[in-house]
Formats: C-alpha cells, structure tokens, sequence
C-alpha cells in the first residue's frame, strides 16, 4: 500500500507539471493562430500555396486560385484550427483534472473509493464526447481543403483518369472511453467488496 501511496504522489506531481505545460504550448499555439488570422490580407503576407497531404506535399502555382480566395480558405482554415485547439485543450485539462482526482485517494492508501469510480466515469464520456468533436473537426477541415481548394480539378490531367479521397476518421477516443468504463465498473465493483469487508469486520 505504501508503495501505491508513494508512486500515485509522483504521478501527481508529473500531472501537475503537464497541466501548466499544457496551459502554456495551448496559450502560445493559439495565439500564433489568431496572429495569423489578423495578418491575413496584409501587403507582404504571402498567402498560403503549399498544402500538406500526409505523404503528399503539393506547392500550388501562384495563379491557380485567385488571391481572395485564397486568402478566404486560409482564414477559414485557421479558425478552425483555432476551435480545435481551444477544443483540444479543454479536453486535456479536465482529463488531467479527473486524473489527479483519480489519483486523490491513491495517495491517502484508498484506491477503493465511490468517486474514483464516478471520476474515471466522467472521463470515459469526456473521452468520447470530446474525441467526437475533435474528429468532426478534422473531418470538416479535409472536406474543406478538398472541395476549398478544388483538388480534383488540380489533379486531374490526361495520365489520371480519376481521383477520389478516402477521409480518415481516428477512431481510439471511442477505444479510450470504453477503457475508462471499464475501469469504473471495476473500481465501482472494488469499492461495493470493500464496503461489504468493513461492514463484516
């Protein structure tokens, strides 16, 4: 027990730390995302011509989209990326809330408490809750860029006979938050024995 004591108090403080690092990266990567919202449209900003598809980089030609429009997919762009991170970093926070919350009554030798269970309840549905609306996110951005930019019009040409796109949709939020489930069950279960041993003792 003293052992679960002393190794849930170094977690806690290894959560401690990432919470303000989490805090601090989310701050500064927002607001290069606002910056960069506020100097779209100024003389001697380039705007965006290179897109990064996974293995695929393409650098697009200065002409190949009017400039306003570009300009208008950019900000686009990078609003959403600003609601994914503010999203992302919302989620991150209150996990790393519910874990040190988990991890309370671990360092006083009682893991078999009722509000571990309701804790790592709470985060299974941030888990997925959050994961849904981050996925939705990315997905929207992909459907943008493609249609946005018209890729299938850019890539089209007479050795390429067809183009379509696959859009990807990473599924292990759904595979987190049925873990975290899991374990609440296991923990609510642990806390009804523990219950029934002190009654009987």
């Amino acid at each position: 027990m003293e052992k679960l004591t002393r190794n849930a108090k170094r977690i806690d403080i290894v959560l401690r730390l990432l919470f303000w690092l989490q805090i601090i990266s989310g701050i500064i990567a927002i607001l290069g995302l606002v910056l960069s919202i506020a100097l779209d449209g100024v003389e001697g900003i380039t705007p965006m011509l290179e897109l990064d598809l996974d293995f695929v980089s393409l650098e697009l030609a200065e002409d190949a989209i009017p400039s306003p429009e570009i300009s208008r997919i950019q900000r686009t762009l990078n609003m959403a990326g600003v609601v994914m991170l503010v999203a992302g970093l919302a989620v991150g926070i209150y996990c790393i809330r519910l874990f040190r919350e988990i991890l309370r009554p671990m360092k006083e030798g009682q893991p078999f408490r009722e509000s571990v269970s309701h804790s790592l309840k709470k985060l299974g549905w941030v888990e997925l809750i959050g994961g849904t609306v981050i996925a939705c996110v990315e997905l929207a951005m992909e459907y943008f860029i493609i249609y946005g930019f018209n890729l299938k019009e850019l890539l089209l040409n007479d050795k390429i006979s067809h183009v379509s796109f696959m859009l990807d949709i990473d599924l292990n939020f759904v595979v987190a938050a049925a873990v975290c489930f899991l374990l609440s069950y296991i923990f609510r279960y642990g806390t009804q024995l523990q219950q029934l041993s002190d009654e009987t003792l």
